[in-house]
């Protein structure tokens, strides 16, 4: 699942246990993950909540909240290299 809010755009996997955050207007090609940085965890956590409220609204029943933290072992595919 994905929301996006001005400059900025979330993605949760929660199956795999991973989200991104993005600002797309300082990365339109969404290369640097900005879920780690600390400064951006209310950021996420705002979005995430957005995103339940649209689940709800749509009838969505997928738990993304419960699965969000990115395992440490997980290393995102290269693309485009």
């Amino acid at each position: 699942r994905a929301i996006r809010q001005g400059d900025w755009k979330l993605i949760v996997y929660p199956q795999a246990g991973r989200r991104q955050l993005f600002n797309l207007k300082e990365d339109p090609e969404e290369l640097n993950d900005l879920s780690d940085v600390s400064t951006q965890q209310q950021r996420i956590a705002e979005l995430e909540l957005k995103m339940i409220e649209l689940q709800r609204e749509q009838g969505d029943a997928l738990k993304i909240n419960e699965q969000t933290k990115q395992p440490s072992a997980f290393t995102p595919p290269e693309v485009g290299v």
